[in-house]
């Protein structure tokens, strides 16, 4: 919020709310992940019939598919990566201030997605 208090007037509706609203929550994380899945089951299903109605040949639904799985991948591994973090967070709710300040080192950050 503080990064955004200097923009423009007429930005407050526009590039200020986007990127406040935007910063997402674990649970709001989840949620994107949930459709995300949904959407590329739905794109699945699609390259499917694309093969058999003969729109595709079999080597580009092979290749398409590999690319689905690939991304399927990657939204299962960033779930339980927040699931893990929503988990540590209710097992301590004293956060990661408390875990920094008892072991000395400041706390285990989750890789960026790519």
């Amino acid at each position: 919020y503080k990064e955004t208090e200097n923009f423009p007037r007429g930005e407050q509706f526009g590039i200020v709310s986007q990127v406040r609203r935007d910063r997402g929550s674990d649970l709001e994380i989840l949620r994107f992940l949930a459709i995300a899945r949904a959407s590329l089951i739905e794109v699945r299903y699609l390259a499917l019939l694309c093969q058999d109605l003969g729109y595709w040949q079999a080597d580009v639904y092979l290749t398409i598919d590999q690319d689905l799985d690939d991304v399927a991948s990657m939204i299962s591994k960033m779930g339980a990566a927040v699931r893990k973090t929503i988990r540590e967070q209710r097992a301590d709710p004293a956060g990661p201030k408390k875990r920094k300040a008892e072991s000395g080192k400041p706390p285990k950050e989750v890789p960026p997605h790519e």
